[in-house]
């Protein structure tokens, strides 16, 4: 039957573009409760509209007008099915059903207040995941605390089988029901804690999005992982080697303590010494003790004593630990036997739907082709996506040309700054023609020593192809 009632909310235009265009706001991003009476006025009053009111904002309709929408399905099928709940002569949504991407998610309704098997629907960090995750297909794949099982649904389009666990029974009653919504027959839900159910067992694709917000509290499962510090991330990062085969990849989205004096990325790299891993970190986001302690006690806002009594708590507990702020990032490791290879990044922005490939692509440089193998010789071209900003500055009365900047948006949000007379061959990459050959005729052109531009434009490419923001490509 939910096979039945995902066709009809599809038929209905209950997709992600058409209810964000609708809306004006990204489906998948938490929205405040006082904004739901104006989404709802975005809506209009078509059959959609009431779909969207009671399974996304949480309003209620008339029996009448749901009926009416829903048919040919009963309400009372409905109700069974958990989908539903009736209320005098008004019908309500039992669930929240969030559309992302070509899924639909099923995950509790916002209103409060919250059980503690609460299950969220998907926000930011669930998000970011999804970005870090490669889209390349495999055979087996697991999901470790699916949650809402955004990860194991959106893996499953690119997966023979996908396996997802969860600690919560209500997160997989959810993820089956979402799985039915979205015609997904290939993802199988296991109870238990983090590996525990897939003791012994190896996949290709490995991710987990833990319940990872480091608290002195355990009022949530979908929040408080019950680890002192940043335990629980530690302990996802430490474990899942082994259960990677060789050749697959693992990718854990999670919070760490940043510590005085101590380089952002190197506590998860510290994790994984002698796992038998190539490693990539990457951090894009940094809060201090206090914004965090604030942003996840804002529940109690309305009681100023309580919310400042919360933070304080929060805030000595972080203390106690010797740490000044958490960072938030993503750890992408490939099994390999003998490797070691490791390298970091530190991001502004948030990662976009290709930062996956990007990272991939990063941690074929650390083995299959590694970075000091790039010289005059190398042919190199630049994926489609990658962005180039230059500014003029204002010096001693004129302007001048400064650095350049090489960023790809849509992926990871890395820079990589250039020298502007490397630009020359940078800008000519074209996959055909070598770093020595483009280096020769930008010096005819311009009457540059061909050495120098050469060495500058090989030093550039190395790093820009470290990034992931230049590939080898064979010669013609």
């Amino acid at each position: 039957m939910l096979e039945r009632f995902g066709e009809l909310l599809r038929a209905a235009g209950y997709t992600s573009s058409e209810l964000a265009a609708r809306l004006d706001m990204v489906l998948g991003e938490p929205f405040a409760p006082v904004s739901a009476p104006v989404h709802s006025r975005r809506l209009g009053e078509d059959a959609l509209a009431t779909l969207a009111r009671v399974l996304l904002l949480g309003y209620s309709t008339p029996r009448d007008r749901a009926a009416e929408v829903l048919a040919p399905l009963g309400i009372d099928e409905l109700i069974a099915a958990g989908v539903l709940r009736l209320d005098g002569a008004d019908v309500w949504g039992a669930v929240r059903i969030t559309p992302y991407e070509d899924l639909l998610l099923v995950s509790d309704p916002d209103a409060q207040p919250w059980a503690e098997d609460h299950v969220l629907a998907p926000g930011p960090t669930a998000r970011a995941l999804d970005h870090f995750t490669p889209r390349t297909p495999v055979g087996r794949a697991l999901d470790i605390g699916t949650g809402s099982g955004v990860q194991a649904l959106r893996i499953a389009r690119h997966a023979d089988h996908v396996v997802a666990t969860d600690t919560n029974a209500r997160a997989l009653d959810l993820t089956r029901m979402s799985a039915q919504l979205s015609g997904l027959a290939n993802v199988e839900c296991r109870h238990g804690s983090l590996f525990e159910p897939v003791a012994g067992e190896e996949f290709d694709l490995v991710v987990c999005n833990p319940p990872f917000v480091i608290s002195p509290r355990s009022d949530y499962s979908y929040r408080d992982g019950g680890f002192p510090g940043d335990g629980l991330t530690e302990a996802v990062v430490s474990a899942m080697p082994a259960h990677i085969r060789d050749g697959g990849t693992g990718v854990v989205l999670g919070n760490w303590f940043v510590a005085p004096d101590a380089a952002t990325p190197d506590r998860p790299l510290g994790w994984l010494e002698r796992a038998g891993c190539d490693v990539v970190v990457v951090h894009y986001d940094s809060e201090d003790i206090l914004e965090y302690a604030a942003r996840w006690n804002e529940e109690l806002a309305a009681d100023g004593t309580a919310y400042g009594a919360a933070i304080d708590d929060w805030v000595a507990y972080l203390a106690g630990f010797g740490a000044e702020a958490i960072a938030t990032g993503a750890v992408t490791m490939r099994r390999r036997a003998g490797a070691s290879n490791t390298r970091s990044f530190q991001m502004a922005v948030r990662p976009g739907p290709t930062a996956g490939a990007q990272v991939a692509r990063i941690v074929a440089t650390l083995t299959d082709a590694p970075v000091d193998a790039i010289a005059g010789a190398s042919v190199l071209k630049v994926p489609d996506g990658v962005l180039l900003d230059q500014r003029l500055g204002a010096q001693n009365g004129e302007f001048v040309v400064g650095t350049a900047q090489f960023t790809l948006p849509q992926a990871a949000g890395i820079a990589v700054e250039a020298q502007p007379a490397a630009l020359h061959v940078l800008l000519a990459l074209d996959g055909e023609r070598s770093l020595a050959d483009l280096a020769a005729e930008v010096a005819v052109e311009t009457d540059l020593d061909a050495a120098e531009i050469e060495s500058l434009a090989v030093r550039a490419a190395a790093d820009l192809y470290a990034a992931g923001m230049v590939v080898r490509a064979e010669r013609a």
